[in-house]
């Protein structure tokens, strides 16, 4: 298969009209996360108040992620999401599909997007 013989201006022009429309599609959209991934979600999130959190060192384990396996209410905590994961998963095998990731300090593990600003009041 050959390259697209478009011009270089044309081929920005045919990217920037992508990128619009995904925008576009994404701003129109209700972003509603399924049944169970919500429920893994809240049971996380549960075992983290109450098993986790009292054994964090909120100083010293600021935004490391935490592994969670959400049938056993075991744990992981590490700088590195994947060395968390491993480590959860060399004592769980079987709780490949059902590990909730967040952050200490954080209930996301990821953020997608800017942050707030605040108005500046001149």
């Amino acid at each position: 298969m050959g390259r697209s013989k478009a011009s270089q201006p044309e081929r920005e022009r045919i990217g920037d009209t992508v990128v619009r429309s995904a925008r576009q599609l994404l701003a129109n959209t209700e972003m509603v996360m399924p049944d169970d991934t919500a429920e893994l979600a809240e049971r996380a999130n549960d075992i983290f108040d109450r098993v986790i959190r009292p054994q964090v060192d909120v100083e010293e384990d600021a935004h490391k992620y935490v592994a969670i396996d959400t049938e056993t209410e075991d744990f992981e905590i590490d700088a590195d999401q994947r060395a968390a994961s491993d480590r959860l998963l060399e004592r769980h095998p079987e709780a490949r599909g059902r590990i909730f990731f967040r952050r200490v300090g954080s209930p996301y593990a990821h953020h997608f997007g800017g942050g707030l600003r605040e108005e500046r009041s001149e």
